[in-house]
């Protein structure tokens, strides 16, 4: 009896997973079942999401309900629900009662480069509403001044440093990518302003 005892081995300890989708997939579960489960998660965000913007602003589900002028169960049958059965409205009630924000994108995913354009274009119109703002408001213009300088070296560095990781093959017909921008300009006596060109990777290392 002893003899067994020491022979057996001990249980495991428990695994512990970030995602259902992790689980599924460390655990050797079959491609067609992790294929149902990821199918499954992704007609559950919105609602998971509610869900997580009640819990962080620390409102039960019940206080939820008496804001919504619905019950506690009907509540947890929302947050519960697949994406498709939500309404606009209850969306929009959450996010009234905690505060924050639910991102909607309806249709295909966006690629790489498209998404890159959309948020260019996005962050074009935002910091020409932060200049508008600026040249109406004298108290507002240094500070505005010097987020859009902290907000340029933070995307050049961005942009810098992604050139600068570029593999360049020996046969490319460019040779070297270089990204410039003068700096330390100075105005001369004819009127002309100079500066000393930096590259990227000098630039992303000040």
């Amino acid at each position: 009896m002893n003899e067994k005892k020491q022979g057996a081995r001990a249980a495991p300890p428990g695994r512990r997973y970030a995602s259902v989708e992790d689980l599924v997939r460390d655990e050797g579960i079959p491609k067609p079942m992790q294929e149902k489960v990821e199918q499954m998660v992704r007609s559950v965000e919105i609602a998971t999401k509610m869900a997580q913007l009640r819990h962080h602003a620390g409102i039960t589900q019940k206080e939820m309900a008496d804001k919504l002028g619905v019950t506690q169960p009907t509540i947890s049958k929302l947050e519960s629900s697949k994406d498709g059965d939500l309404t606009l409205d209850q969306i929009m009630g959450y996010v009234k009662v905690t505060g924050q924000r639910i991102c909607l994108q309806i249709g295909k995913p966006p690629s790489d480069k498209e998404a890159v354009i959309l948020y260019a274009n996005g962050l074009k119109s935002r910091l020409e509403a932060l200049t508008d703002i600026a040249n109406e408001s004298i108290e507002l213009r240094g500070e505005i001044k010097g987020f859009l300088a902290d907000a340029f070296w933070r995307l050049f560095n961005i942009i810098a440093k992604c050139n600068d990781s570029l593999i360049v093959e020996a046969d490319d017909c460019i040779k070297d990518v270089r990204m410039e921008i003068m700096a330390g300009k100075a105005e001369t006596p004819n009127g002309k302003t100079e500066g000393r060109p930096s590259t990227g990777r000098e630039l992303a290392k000040a």
